[in-house]
């Protein structure tokens, strides 16, 4: 700020606008500087004059309303040299060489005092930053050009600028605007009827990152210049325009279809494993439920020593044929395994119900013969089977054996096939001891 002595210039009392265009080639504005009868002037135009140095004080304009600095050196500039006008509505400061690192740091108190600004120019400076709340003591701002600037977003908050209708952008480094900006600038047109924002010669991006703002500018009810057409670099790095991206749906697979699917097909595979899991449980629930008492606890599988009988034989009344004597045979003769037979074994005077159940919690292994008049035709055949089912446990999960009739093979119960895995199951085609059956009843039975 000048320390001098008061230059006094005086003008007529009826000079409201001073055309100083290139008005001088040289001179510094460090002094004092007093305009008398300057009350009545409105606008002062020094535009490309050769004016630098604005460290000095200018008084007595106080009804100016336009000041058009524009095309002079104000690299180097005083925080309080525009305190003096606080009528200004209008200031125009484009290409004058600002100083980047004093706009970032002291704009927003050189502006402090112009309560009154409307319009303000910073065009062509090379500023790439400005406070966020340069614009804090400024709420009647309406018009901003900021055009020909290093800008990577919108310098400031726009929650200072309630008034704003005119934002000029153009020939600056932005790419795109993200969600939250666009939804301020969304709220600020809602808000006042109207907002022009102007983005021509900044390369936008139109790659996969900024499908989000493309949409927005197709949407907007924000003014856009160029009829909304820029140019655009997409991911493969190749110049564009984004007129070219207006079915976004397209972008959008192109972007994120492979990666949607690979996770579709991920959580597919997920779904399958947790449904075969499921399926594995429930079907082997005995067996699975046995290995980790063993595997945590140490739990004790029963062995065939500990029980009484080797084999329980369950059959329909009807069809006693094969088990009582070609299974029975087998088993006792060649296995060297004691059965159980109720035909044989159950004794006229006992209780039917009671003895089965019995019979079968003292035998190592039950072995259902299962045919269609065992699944349809037999009440006490169904008893035996559920009876069997209920005798599975951890310490001996793999009990029930099951030979069935390839005529019923499907129409098996789920409650049998819930505890009887795919292993203890063989189908016969004829209810003969083949050897294949004899070598699959020695595995299942034997050991």
């Amino acid at each position: 700020m000048a320390t001098g002595p008061v230059i006094s210039a005086y003008v007529s009392k009826s000079l409201k606008e001073f055309h100083g265009k290139r008005f001088i080639a040289s001179s510094p504005l460090n002094t004092h500087l007093h305009i008398v009868n300057g009350g009545n002037i409105e606008m002062v135009d020094l535009s490309n004059s050769g004016f630098h140095e604005f460290t000095g004080v200018i008084e007595g304009l106080t009804n100016l309303k336009t000041l058009l600095l524009s095309g002079n050196d104000l690299s180097l500039i005083s925080q309080n040299f525009f305190d003096t006008l606080s009528s200004l509505e209008t200031l125009k400061i484009a290409t004058c060489k600002l100083d980047r690192h004093f706009i970032a740091m002291k704009s927003k108190r050189l502006i402090s005092e112009l309560v009154c600004l409307k319009s303000m120019d910073l065009s062509y400076n090379y500023l790439y930053i400005l406070p966020k709340d340069i614009f804090y003591y400024n709420p009647n701002l309406e018009e901003l050009i900021l055009a020909g600037n290093n800008f990577k977003e919108i310098p400031f908050d726009l929650t200072t600028t309630p008034n704003l209708t005119r934002l000029d952008l153009r020939y600056n480094s932005l790419t795109s605007l993200d969600a939250q900006t666009t939804l301020e600038l969304d709220d600020q047109v809602q808000r006042l009827g109207k907002f022009q924002i102007k983005l021509e010669g900044n390369v936008l991006s139109c790659g996969c990152e900024s499908i989000g703002f493309l949409h927005w500018m197709m949407v907007t009810n924000v003014e856009l210049d160029n009829n909304m057409n820029f140019t655009c670099i997409n991911s493969a790095g190749d110049l564009s325009d984004t007129a070219q991206y207006t079915d976004l749906v397209e972008l959008w697979r192109l972007c994120w279809g492979k990666s949607f699917l690979a996770a579709a097909v991920i959580i597919l595979c997920f779904i399958v494993i947790g449904f075969l899991a499921v399926f594995l449980f429930v079907k082997n629930k005995t067996l699975i439920l046995s290995t980790l008492l063993q595997f945590i606890w140490g739990f004790q599988l029963k062995k065939r020593s500990d029980y009484a009988t080797g084999v329980y034989i369950g059959y329909s009344d009807s069809d006693y044929n094969f088990p009582c004597h070609a299974l029975r045979v087998y088993l006792e003769n060649t296995l060297q395994l004691s059965t159980y037979l109720e035909h044989r074994d159950l004794l006229p005077s006992a209780d039917k119900a009671s003895a089965i159940i019995e019979a079968i919690h003292a035998c190592w292994r039950v072995v259902l013969v299962v045919n269609g008049r065992f699944l349809n035709g037999d009440e006490w055949a169904l008893f035996t089977m559920k009876s069997a089912i209920h005798s599975q446990s951890p310490s001996n999960p793999a009990r029930l054996v099951v030979i069935v009739e390839d005529a019923v093979h499907r129409s098996l119960p789920n409650e049998l096939l819930s505890v009887v895995s795919e292993e203890n199951i063989f189908v016969v085609t004829r209810w003969t001891l083949g050897t294949e059956l004899k070598d699959w009843l020695k595995l299942r039975l034997y050991f």
